[in-house]
C-alpha cells in the first residue's frame, strides 16, 4: 500500500487526544519486531512509515466548518486541502475531531470504516499529493 507521492485520509471522533495516541502507537516485541498499531489492525493495514504520518485531534473550537478549515496545517496542504475538498463535498463535520493522514501511502483496502463504542474512523479516499 505504500506510493510515493501520495496521502490517505481518515477522518473520525475520538473522545481524547490520548486516545489518538494510543490508537497510533507501534509496540515492538522483545526481538525488535514492530506490533501494528490499533489503527493499523482496523483497516488492514501491515505496515506504514510512522515518520510520514501526521495526525491531529481537535478540540471544540476547530471541529467543524469545511475541509479547508479541517486540513489547515497539514502537509502539502495548498495540493491537498482541493483535491480532498472534492471528496468531502457535502459532508459535515460537526462530529468529526480526529485527522489522520498517511504519505506515500495509498490505502486500498476494503475497510472503509471502523466503529466502537468510543472510536469512529472513516477512510476518506488516497490522492497524489505531488506532481
Amino acid at each position: 500500500m505504500g506510493k510515493e507521492g501520495y496521502a490517505s485520509l481518515w477522518l473520525g471522533k475520538l473522545d481524547s487526544e490520548q486516545q489518538l495516541d494510543e490508537l497510533l502507537e507501534i509496540e515492538y516485541t522483545d526481538d525488535g519486531d514492530s506490533v501494528p498499531s490499533a489503527f493499523a489492525g482496523y483497516f488492514g493495514i501491515e505496515w506504514y512509515d510512522d515518520d510520514f504520518r501526521e495526525a491531529e485531534f481537535f478540540v471544540e473550537e476547530r471541529r467543524g466548518g469545511d475541509a479547508a478549515n479541517l486540513l489547515a496545517g497539514f502537509s502539502f496542504e495548498e495540493g491537498l486541502i482541493p483535491k480532498f475538498a472534492d471528496l468531502l463535498k457535502g459532508m459535515t463535520f460537526d462530529e468529526c475531531n480526529t485527522v489522520i493522514i498517511l504519505y506515500n501511502f495509498k490505502y486500498e483496502g476494503k475497510q472503509g470504516s471502523h466503529q466502537d463504542i468510543s472510536a469512529q474512523l472513516k477512510f476518506i479516499g488516497s490522492m497524489p499529493y505531488q506532481t
